[in-house]
This record gives structure tokens, sequence and C-alpha cells, in this order.
């Protein structure tokens, strides 16, 4: 449990928890930066040659040359590694670059490069000390990098059947005096199951008063514990609370959307519904059109327009939608950068990959303070499942950043009730002083999908905006996403 500034008493001199951030936490375990850190300071540069399958390879220490390691390397796709192998010495000395050739025949090169796969397949590179370096125990690893060889299979799975051979039965819209309630029988056949088929019912309300998906079933279970909502705020980490992002980008948080038309007209076995909303500070117009497919597939276009004056509004801290499932769903399968959090200003050190991970570990408690956390970018696809496997899949024709947390944002904002009156006048920090060791998970798992999000910024000690490029000014933008049931 961290404590900090003004837990102790109220009347030492006091900065909150400014102390108690950094790069490694108070008991030495490391922040999710700290991986960050370590990649950008790493001695070794491993980048793609001239050729397919061959290294650049660049020594950038002082006095030493690379006899010392081991290359580790191994092809990747999105199931896993392809082929793999070591390369024991690697000629390069101090600030010389090397020029590798990975030990693969013609056909091995030309299988991988014909390759099907949804994935990139990438050359993933790990240098490791063949003996004990000073602190550093044999096997440690010093440096490792990721190369793209091959760009995967992007295409959008679109909002038609998502398995050859699906038969799409009854399909319907019934009209509410407070909700349009879209519904259908859709069959899809088993793969090697000689052509049978399983059959799920879905239900999708879209509520008047909002505008929201509101609700979805699949089989009588009910997914959604909150309504799918545009979501331009993030529960402000130590740097936005510095900075005072917070009041500065005020007008996103909490935002009260106003609906101004709801409605509903079928095309092609296709059912659109579109929600019109007042402009968004008088300046900036929302559209959420909703195609629903006969096999349950809601394709979602959140699309924001200039109303007048557009720029002239505050930067957004996001620019996505948010929803919330219950408790049962709470294994995320995605494809996209990790293991750990990261974000458009710090995922340099992150690896594209295949990853399956609990609900539970994506906040970071290391964090003193409750914020922003578990965010991933670079998303393919992102699944929410319970134990059996099902759940809900979404998928964009862009890749996109995504976090599913066991708290809301609001659990998380400390500036949810400004700055509070102190009796020690000298602990002038933001916000109120919770403690992340605090959170109470309250059941449901709290999910956020981004086209964008601005970066975490801390290029100085506290309050410093993020960078130009990963900023996100107000203007124009159109963000296209799938949710697919998952039906086992």
């Amino acid at each position: 449990y961290f404590v900090y500034g003004g837990d102790f008493n109220s009347y030492d001199a006091s900065d909150g928890s400014f102390n108690c951030n950094g790069i490694v936490a108070a008991d030495r375990s490391w922040h999710p930066h700290a991986y960050e850190m370590r990649y950008q300071m790493q001695n070794i540069h491993t980048s793609a040659g001239r050729f397919p399958f061959s290294l650049n390879v660049y020594n950038e220490q002082f006095f030493k040359d690379l006899s010392a390691y081991n290359m580790l390397w191994s092809i990747v796709d999105d199931q896993g590694a392809i082929c793999s192998g070591t390369l024991e010495n690697v000629n390069a000395g101090p600030g010389e670059t090397a020029h590798v050739l990975l030990p693969l025949t013609r056909k091995q090169a030309k299988e991988i490069m014909e390759r099907e796969t949804s994935g990139d397949i990438f050359i993933n590179v790990s240098w490791i000390l063949k003996e004990r370096d000073g602190l550093l125990p044999a096997d440690t690893e010093v440096a490792y990098d990721q190369i793209l060889v091959k760009a995967g299979n992007k295409a959008y799975p679109g909002i038609g059947p998502s398995i050859k051979g699906g038969r799409i039965a009854g399909q319907k819209m019934e009209e509410k005096t407070d909700a349009i309630i879209l519904s259908g029988t859709f069959s899809e056949s088993l793969t090697g199951n000689d052509g049978s088929l399983r059959e799920f019912e879905w239900r999708a309300f879209f509520d008047k008063t909002t505008g929201f998906l509101s609700d979805y079933w699949v089989n009588d279970r009910r997914l959604l514990a909150r309504a799918l909502t545009p979501c331009f705020e993030r529960a402000p980490v130590e740097n936005d609370m510095g900075a005072r992002l917070t009041e500065v980008m005020g007008l996103w948080r909490n935002l009260n959307l106003e609906l101004e038309s709801l409605g509903a007209d079928c095309q092609n076995d296709i059912w659109t519904v579109t929600a019109t909303y007042k402009p968004i500070g008088g300046k900036a117009g929302l559209t959420i059109r909703y195609d629903v497919a006969s096999s349950g597939v809601v394709n979602v276009n959140m699309i924001m327009e200039d109303a007048g004056g557009i720029e002239l509004l505050p930067d957004l801290f996001r620019y996505g939608m948010k929803f919330a499932m219950y408790s049962p769903f709470g294994i995320i399968d995605f494809y996209g950068k990790g293991p750990w959090e990261n974000y458009s200003d710090r995922n340099s050190a992150a690896l594209t990959g295949h990853y399956v991970q609990r609900v539970a570990d994506q906040y970071h408690y290391g964090y003193v303070r409750p914020q922003e956390s578990g965010t991933h970018t670079g998303m393919r696809y992102l699944k929410i499942l319970d134990n059996s496997g099902r759940g809900l899949e979404i998928t964009s024709p862009d890749e996109f950043s995504a976090s599913a947390l066991p708290f809301s944002i609001s659990q998380l904002d400390c500036m949810e009730n400004g700055t509070p009156e102190r009796e020690n006048k000298s602990n002038t920090q933001a916000g109120e002083p919770r403690h992340s060791m605090d959170l109470v998970p309250d059941g449901p798992t709290y999910v956020n999908i981004d086209l964008a999000q601005i970066g975490v910024g801390g290029e100085d000690s506290w309050g410093c905006w993020p960078r130009e490029q990963y900023r996100l000014h107000a203007a124009p933008r159109t963000f296209t996403f799938s949710l697919r049931p998952v039906v086992k």
C-alpha cells in the first residue's frame, strides 16, 4: 500500500503523491513505462536489412563488441512462432553495424512469404548475455527488437455472415415507446462437423431518449451492463492533473449529449439506425449510424463534423466509445501491442502479437493514485469473453486502441470532485488524495474502444502537455468498428 504526502499528518510540507511517482515504484516493482525507458536506452539496435530475412545490427556501445551476447531470433505470426534459432557470433565492434542473414533455405523463405495469415509476420530478435556481466546474470536480455517482414491480411470482416454457410431467419424490427428493438435468428455452419449448424438468437435495443445501443442479448443472455456511448474523456493521469488539462479540456468531461433525431430503415436485409445529436459546444456535430445485419453483427460509424468553428473547441482526451459487460466476461483476447499497457507516445517497447489476459490484471495498481490505465494500441481485434469463450468481438478497418478494466472512468478519476480544500496549504497538488489500492471492482467489465487517445506526456517532472503529434485536436473524424457476437 503506497502512502504519500498528506497521509501521515496535515502539517508537514507536502506535494501529495508527487514524490511517489517515477519509473520504478517504491517497492522496486516496475511501472509499465519502465519497459519503455529500458527499450529506449538499450545499446544494440536491430533493424530490417536490404533483403527479406536480412538484418542490420548496430552496436551503439563505445568500448565493447557483441561477442558477449547470443542473438535469439524467431519468425512469428498471429498463431505463434513459425521457426527460430540462435546466432552465437555476430561481429560488430563498437559503433559498427553488422549485416546478418538468417539461416533459412530458399524453400523456407518462400513458404513464409506465401503464408496466409490475418496477422503480420515479424522477426523477433533478443540479445542475451552468454555469461554473467557485473550485476547481470547469464541469460539476461539486454536488448530486443521486432521487425516487420510481411503485413497481414487486414480485410475488414464487415457486417455479413462471419462463416460461410450462414442462414438467416426471422429478422424483425419492433418499435416500443422507449426503444427500437432489432432481433433475429442466425445459423452458421460448424467447421468439421459435416455441415451441421448451430443457431443463435440475438436482440439489439436502441434507446429512444439517448439514441444509444442500450442493450444486446444473445440466446437470452444479456451482454451489456452499460450502454454503448461516445467517450471523449479519460480518467486523468498525473501529468493531465499537473498540466490542468481537466480544466482546459473540461468541455469533453461528463458530456451530456442531447439527441436531436433518431430513425431506422431497412435496405438489403440490413437495418440502419441513425442517431443525430445537437452540436457539442455549438460547434461539433455528432452522428452515430448503426448498421445491423441479420447475423447480429452491429457496424458502428461514429462521425464528428464541423458545425461551425469546430477548430475553436479544446483538444479531446480520446475519440471513441465505451460500454460495459457483465462480470462473467473477464477475459480479453486481442491482437495488438502488449503485453503491458501502452499509449500513443509510449508504445515502442511493446510487441505486436496475440495475447490472452485477465481483465482483473489490466489495471496497474503501482500507480499510487487512480488514473487511466490498461490501454493497448495497435489493435486489430479485441474479444471480451467469459470462461467458456462466449462474448463480443470488436474489429475495425483501422488499427485502434482499447482497454477492458474492472473499474469505470469515474472510479479512476481523481479530479471528479475537483481539488479539495486542504488544511495544509503547502500541498497544492491537483485532485483528491485517492489510492489505487483502495479500488474495489463493482462488477462489470468497463470497455473503451478508441480511434485515438492523446499521449500520456511526462517529458518534464510533472505538468508538460503531450507532444504535438500525440495530441487530439477537435476536428472532423470518423471511427468505424463492428460488434460481433462470439457464440460457441
